[in-house]
Protein backbone atom coordinates (compact mmCIF):
# COMPACT_ATOMS: atom_id res chain seq x y z
CA UNK A 1 0.00 0.00 0.00
CA UNK A 2 2.75 2.37 0.59
CA UNK A 3 4.27 1.78 -3.05
CA UNK A 4 0.39 2.74 -4.13
CA UNK A 5 0.32 5.92 -2.61
CA UNK A 6 4.17 6.99 -3.71
CA UNK A 7 6.26 5.68 -1.00
CA UNK A 8 8.92 3.31 -1.70
CA UNK A 9 11.91 3.69 0.19
CA UNK A 10 10.55 2.06 3.09
CA UNK A 11 13.53 1.55 5.45
CA UNK A 12 11.61 -0.48 8.29
CA UNK A 13 8.73 -1.75 10.30
CA UNK A 14 7.72 -2.13 13.78
CA UNK A 15 7.03 -5.43 14.92
CA UNK A 16 4.33 -6.27 16.99
CA UNK A 17 2.58 -3.23 16.49
CA UNK A 18 1.82 0.09 18.30
CA UNK A 19 1.67 -2.03 21.60
CA UNK A 20 5.37 -2.58 21.37
CA UNK A 21 5.91 1.13 20.78
CA UNK A 22 4.10 1.98 23.88
CA UNK A 23 5.87 -1.06 25.80
CA UNK A 24 9.14 0.64 25.31
CA UNK A 25 8.24 3.97 26.89
CA UNK A 26 7.53 5.68 23.70
CA UNK A 27 4.92 8.38 23.46
CA UNK A 28 2.06 8.41 20.94
CA UNK A 29 0.69 11.47 18.43
CA UNK A 30 -2.51 11.01 16.88
CA UNK A 31 -4.56 13.16 14.57
CA UNK A 32 -8.20 14.64 15.24
CA UNK A 33 -10.64 13.06 12.91
CA UNK A 34 -13.71 14.83 11.95
CA UNK A 35 -17.25 14.28 10.70
CA UNK A 36 -17.78 15.86 7.31
CA UNK A 37 -20.71 17.83 9.04
CA UNK A 38 -17.91 19.33 10.92
CA UNK A 39 -15.50 19.58 7.99
CA UNK A 40 -18.25 20.94 5.86
CA UNK A 41 -19.30 23.65 8.33
CA UNK A 42 -15.88 25.01 8.77
CA UNK A 43 -15.32 25.11 4.99
CA UNK A 44 -18.09 27.29 4.29
CA UNK A 45 -17.36 29.29 7.23
CA UNK A 46 -13.80 29.46 5.59
CA UNK A 47 -12.66 28.51 8.84
CA UNK A 48 -10.21 25.72 7.69
CA UNK A 49 -7.04 25.91 5.46
CA UNK A 50 -8.32 22.18 3.06
CA UNK A 51 -5.43 20.38 1.59
CA UNK A 52 -6.22 17.78 -0.87
CA UNK A 53 -3.58 15.47 -1.39
CA UNK A 54 -4.87 13.81 -4.33
CA UNK A 55 -2.91 14.00 -7.56
CA UNK A 56 -2.98 17.48 -9.84
CA UNK A 57 -5.84 14.98 -12.27
CA UNK A 58 -7.88 14.10 -9.80
CA UNK A 59 -8.23 17.69 -8.33
CA UNK A 60 -8.99 19.24 -11.92
CA UNK A 61 -11.31 16.63 -12.40
CA UNK A 62 -13.61 18.00 -9.18
CA UNK A 63 -12.48 20.15 -6.04
CA UNK A 64 -14.23 21.23 -2.78
CA UNK A 65 -14.40 24.68 -3.01
CA UNK A 66 -11.27 26.84 -1.94
CA UNK A 67 -9.32 23.68 -1.43
CA UNK A 68 -5.44 24.12 -2.57
CA UNK A 69 -4.08 20.83 -4.09
CA UNK A 70 -0.54 19.65 -2.97
CA UNK A 71 0.24 15.62 -4.19
CA UNK A 72 1.02 13.27 -1.58
CA UNK A 73 3.47 12.14 -3.94
CA UNK A 74 5.66 15.13 -2.93
CA UNK A 75 4.06 16.45 0.11
CA UNK A 76 6.83 16.20 2.49
CA UNK A 77 9.12 18.72 1.03
CA UNK A 78 5.73 20.99 0.05
CA UNK A 79 5.09 20.71 3.86
CA UNK A 80 7.92 22.06 5.07
CA UNK A 81 6.35 25.66 2.96
CA UNK A 82 2.99 25.33 4.62
CA UNK A 83 2.45 28.12 6.45
CA UNK A 84 -1.41 28.71 7.65
CA UNK A 85 -3.16 30.90 10.64
CA UNK A 86 -5.87 28.40 10.10
CA UNK A 87 -6.71 24.68 11.40
CA UNK A 88 -5.53 22.80 8.45
CA UNK A 89 -7.35 19.50 7.22
CA UNK A 90 -6.24 17.24 4.45
CA UNK A 91 -8.35 15.25 2.21
CA UNK A 92 -8.38 12.44 -0.31
CA UNK A 93 -10.74 10.03 -1.61
CA UNK A 94 -11.13 7.49 1.50
CA UNK A 95 -8.96 8.61 4.36
CA UNK A 96 -5.59 6.88 3.43
CA UNK A 97 -3.60 9.65 1.66
CA UNK A 98 -4.55 12.56 3.92
CA UNK A 99 -4.05 10.55 7.02
CA UNK A 100 -0.34 9.94 5.76
CA UNK A 101 -0.30 13.98 5.39
CA UNK A 102 -1.44 15.00 8.20
CA UNK A 103 1.48 12.91 9.86
CA UNK A 104 3.79 14.54 7.80
CA UNK A 105 2.65 17.92 8.79
CA UNK A 106 2.55 17.14 12.26
CA UNK A 107 6.00 15.94 12.38
CA UNK A 108 7.02 19.39 10.47
CA UNK A 109 5.74 20.47 13.69
CA UNK A 110 1.91 21.94 12.56
CA UNK A 111 -0.22 21.44 15.49
CA UNK A 112 -3.89 21.96 14.04
CA UNK A 113 -4.17 19.76 11.79
CA UNK A 114 -7.21 17.72 11.14
CA UNK A 115 -8.66 14.93 9.08
CA UNK A 116 -12.11 13.37 8.03
CA UNK A 117 -11.64 9.77 7.00
CA UNK A 118 -15.05 9.77 5.28
CA UNK A 119 -12.77 11.64 2.31
CA UNK A 120 -14.18 12.53 -1.05
CA UNK A 121 -16.14 9.87 -1.40
CA UNK A 122 -18.03 10.53 1.45
CA UNK A 123 -18.08 14.21 0.91
CA UNK A 124 -19.69 12.80 -2.81
CA UNK A 125 -21.73 10.74 -0.99
CA UNK A 126 -23.65 13.05 1.04
CA UNK A 127 -24.51 15.06 -1.84
CA UNK A 128 -21.75 17.90 -0.64
CA UNK A 129 -21.20 20.62 -3.09
CA UNK A 130 -17.75 20.27 -5.53
CA UNK A 131 -16.52 22.23 -7.89
CA UNK A 132 -16.38 20.29 -10.97
CA UNK A 133 -14.09 20.96 -14.42
CA UNK A 134 -16.66 22.21 -16.95
CA UNK A 135 -16.87 20.81 -20.12
CA UNK A 136 -15.52 22.25 -23.04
Amino acid sequence: MLYRIGYDNILGYLTNGVESWTQSGRELQSIESMSLEVFGAYQTRSELDIIDVREPHEYDEERIEGSRSIPLTGFAEAAKEIDSDRPIATICPGGYRSTTAASILLREGMRDVRVTLEGLKGWKAQDFPLRRRTKE
